[in-house]
């Protein structure tokens, strides 16, 4: 299981969390509490506004 297909990166910066474990072949899952819209053209895989979420989606 050491393969990146079955780790996520869960952050709350797009550019310093999502955008490098991306590169590194992680999905990442954008924490965006405050609903806010990104301008930096950086697109997470997905997005979740709250923890619980996240439960949804693994």
């Amino acid at each position: 299981m050491n393969h990146p297909k079955y780790a996520i990166m869960l952050g709350d910066n797009l550019q310093s969390d999502i955008e490098p474990a991306q590169k590194l072949g992680l999905a990442g899952i954008w924490l965006n509490k405050s609903l806010t819209l990104s301008d930096t053209g950086i697109k997470s895989d997905n997005e979740i506004s709250k923890l619980k979420e996240l439960l949804d989606l693994l």
